[in-house]
């Protein structure tokens, strides 16, 4: 367990390796949805795990990953209410990158629309990550994957607790 992670993370760190994940060849490349949602909208990646890790999961490791949409749900709308409150009403749109098929999430899509949901489900990996990387905000998932995104974002994120401890600067979301 990793627990003095500002330390190794400092910021000259993450710069450097920022530098490095963007300058390697072949360039980086964003979903064409994530592209198209820019506008005046803010950008919100969420990372929800499953293929490895489903509600019939048995086994510690793979239920302590497992996050619901209803606790998903929660968590999109606590950083829709942050938005609100720090960039003058400022729409978001959410991205979700999964596995899975799209009646799995049909729940998150009702609660948003689909004008304001993007689901990314079983896409190319890199582009997915690097999708992450640049989002606005990003709500990450008990994850590596998700923890090599947020260490490369420079966006606002939001960390659900799990063996891999926060940055300090990143946000903390609640235990539902």
């Amino acid at each position: 367990i990793w627990t003095d992670n500002d330390t190794y993370f400092n910021p000259q760190f993450l710069a450097l390796m920022r530098t490095r994940y963007l300058s390697a060849w072949p360039p980086k490349k964003n979903s064409d949805a994530f592209v198209a949602s820019r506008g005046n909208a803010v950008r919100v990646a969420v990372h929800i795990r499953r293929g490895d890790v489903d509600i019939s999961s048995v086994g510690h490791f793979k239920i302590g990953r497992y996050t619901s949409n209803t606790q998903v749900l929660a968590f999109m709308q606590l950083v829709e209410r942050d938005i609100r409150a720090k960039n003058n009403l400022q729409d978001a749109r959410f991205h979700i990158y999964s596995e899975g098929e799209p009646e799995a999430f049909a729940d998150l899509v009702r609660a948003y629309g689909s004008a304001r949901i993007f689901l990314h489900l079983g896409g190319d990996i890199k582009v997915s990550f690097h999708d992450m990387v640049s989002a606005d905000v990003f709500i990450m998932a008990k994850s590596s994957f998700s923890y090599a995104a947020a260490l490369l974002s420079e966006g606002i994120i939001y960390y659900q607790p799990f063996w891999c401890q926060a940055l300090s600067t990143w946000r903390v979301l609640p235990k539902l």
